[in-house]
């Protein structure tokens, strides 16, 4: 991903793309980072304090942290692909009556 990253993106000296342990960004300096991304990756780091800490470190002061979990509904060991229609099934609420509609806030 880091290669494709690079192949799609004009050289800059403002980017940086690195691979690193993201309990210690041993790559990086302290203060260095305007910003800092984790992609659905969070949930699967076994110390998410170290983690922060070092997201911390890296940031310049008033630097920004984006970051995506997934939803643990999406998480759903029995999730499976159908291919006859392309797409992926949860079931996730098997008990309710068919038709009903959830709605989440």
């Amino acid at each position: 991903m880091i290669d494709l990253a690079r192949a799609r993106t004009e050289p800059s000296p403002t980017i940086a793309y690195r691979a690193d342990d993201a309990r210690a960004l041993a790559s990086c300096r302290d203060d260095e980072s305007d910003g800092v991304t984790c992609h659905l990756g969070l949930m699967d780091i076994p110390d998410l304090d170290a983690t922060l800490r070092s997201v911390q470190r890296v940031l310049k002061p008033g630097g920004w942290f984006v970051f995506v979990i997934g939803h643990p509904c999406f998480l759903a060991p029995q999730c499976w692909h159908d291919h006859r229609r392309q797409r992926a099934n949860w079931p996730l609420y098997p008990r309710l009556p068919a038709g009903t509609l959830l709605a989440v806030a």
